[in-house]
């Protein structure tokens, strides 16, 4: 009964553990670069453990980062391309105003940059998204939003190209 207990506990205990892939990776390496090392059983255990329940092999490079740096660079190119030509806009608005623009202006960049990924693009999504966001702008005629939109809507297409 005692060992029943301490077995649960240890399960319940590594299964919380998190792992360092990096440190794995340094062990792995050394003990291939040295000819002379058995692969005991603990060797084999400590291999089978570090698969999560989930079936996925922890020691593998998980490749969702990379895709989401990617993304980030392309998205500040987005954010880069929509701030344009606002600098002046942006100064005359309120300190409430300014903090709209900008959550907003990062939250369509972020739309936009999920549209992008897309086979086809969808251009009048992303016109609509970039209106929507210059509307925010107080007193500014329609025709200078569509012109403008239109304008940072040509430069991200290119992004894709």
């Amino acid at each position: 009964m005692p060992e029943e207990n301490l077995e649960k506990k240890i399960l319940e205990n590594s299964e919380k553990l998190e792992i360092d892939p990096n440190l794995e990776n340094k062990t792995e390496r050394s003990v291939e670069n040295e000819p002379n090392v058995d692969r005991t059983q603990e060797n084999k255990e400590a291999e089978t453990s570090m698969v999560s329940e989930k079936g996925q092999d922890s020691r593998k490079p998980q490749g969702a980062h990379l895709v989401q740096s990617a993304k980030s660079v392309r998205e500040k190119k987005i954010e880069h391309i929509l701030e344009v030509d606002l600098a002046d806009v942006y100064s005359k608005l309120s300190p409430r105003d300014k903090v709209l623009f900008k959550n907003k202006g990062e939250e369509t960049a972020k739309k936009i940059n999920d549209l992008l990924d897309s086979a086809k693009i969808k251009v009048k999504k992303i016109l609509s998204l970039i209106k929507d966001w210059l509307s925010i702008i107080p007193g500014v005629n329609k025709f200078f939003i569509e012109q403008l939109a239109k304008s940072k809507l040509d430069e991200i297409v290119n992004l894709k190209k």
